[in-house]
């Protein structure tokens, strides 16, 4: 009897540290499992984040004011983007030379950096590989989207090859790879930062008092994305209108509203960025 009970006591003890085993084992891979839902979950905070939109914007502003220096072409002088134009005459406005104007606007996103960091926020080096494969893809899903747009239009319309049309909507100036990789950037930067931040939010702020939130918002992108198709046939260096390419640039700007209202300034701006260098790098 002795025996048979020192077995149960034995069995007891081997259930208790299987059970033991089991519920440890259950709670690594639970605490496992939360803290690859915290990365994911952080990262996403983050990223869309004002903060990170501001401290991207300023490698892509450097970026873009070094290519427009090397790659300025004599004969057709220094072009730049029209929403870098417009913020430039804003500036002049206020007295504030051209020839400062690149690093006001420097200035501006420095002490915006620095006001949007007394939130706790910071910038983590890991995150922006991922940031940058994000709006790549982005940039790629837009770039396939143009390509089923234009072929169907150029064969129901009998229009100009697929890439003519492309390298329109891009915004392509043939004034040397530099400067209009250039010009890409700034419409990343400016573009973005003019009809998305400025432009939809100021839309945003008119309609909700006076209309439901969800037709506030349907009004506040349709129109954004209508104005900056249409700032593209505007001014001196005006593209010739056409319907493909302002079509197409009506559906380029609901996208990057997208992108811009659930990620956030930083991917909607280099994302657009991709897609014009991708659609301009593309053979054929």
């Amino acid at each position: 009897m002795e025996t048979i009970a020192s077995l149960s006591g034995e069995a007891r003890q081997c259930s208790e540290v299987a059970l033991a085993l089991s519920i440890c084992s259950g709670e690594n891979v639970e605490s496992s499992t939360n803290l690859t839902v915290g990365r994911f979950s952080g990262y996403f905070k983050h990223s869309g984040s004002a903060y990170y939109g501001v401290v991207t914007a300023i490698p892509m502003l450097l970026v873009y004011e070094a290519l427009l220096f090397i790659g300025g072409n004599p004969q057709m002088g220094q072009i730049r983007n029209l929403g870098d134009v417009w913020l430039r005459q804003i500036l002049g406005s206020l007295d504030i030379k051209q020839s400062h104007a690149a690093m006001v606007m420097l200035l501006g996103l420095v002490i915006a950096m620095v006001v949007l960091r007394r939130g706790g926020i910071r910038l983590k080096g890991s995150y922006l590989g991922p940031m940058a494969a994000e709006a790549a893809v982005y940039g790629l899903l837009l770039a396939i989207i143009s390509n089923v747009i234009f072929a169907i239009s150029s064969f129901v319309l009998e229009g100009p090859a697929l890439q003519t049309q492309a390298l329109a909507a891009a915004g392509a100036l043939s004034g040397g790879v530099v400067q209009d990789i250039a010009l890409f950037l700034g419409a990343g930067l400016f573009e973005e930062f003019i009809f998305r931040v400025v432009l939809l939010w100021g839309l945003l702020l008119l309609f909700k008092p006076w209309l439901p939130n969800y037709l506030a918002t349907a009004a506040a992108i349709g129109i954004a994305a209508g104005l900056f198709s249409a700032a593209h046939y505007i001014g001196p260096m005006a593209y010739p209108l056409e319907f493909q390419t302002f079509l197409f640039r009506f559906i380029a700007g609901l996208w990057f509203t997208g992108v811009y209202y659930f990620r956030g300034f930083s991917l909607a701006a280099y994302s657009h960025a991709f897609y014009d260098i991708m659609i301009y790098t593309y053979p054929g």
